[in-house]
C-alpha cells in the first residue's frame, strides 16, 4: 500500500557559491525585526 519515489543520479550545475551580501542581509533581518516590533506594541 506504500507509496516510495527515489531520485537517482540527480546532477546540479551551476554557480552554488554565490556570494552572500552579508551587510545587506543583517541590515534586512534587522528591519523585519524592528518592523514585527513595532506591529506587537500597536496591538498592546
Amino acid at each position: 500500500m506504500g507509496n516510495n519515489a527515489a531520485i537517482d543520479n540527480l546532477i546540479i550545475t551551476g554557480d552554488l557559491n554565490n556570494p552572500v551580501p552579508e551587510p545587506t542581509t543583517i541590515l534586512l533581518f534587522g528591519f523585519g525585526l524592528l518592523g514585527l516590533a513595532r506591529v506587537s506594541r500597536r496591538k498592546e
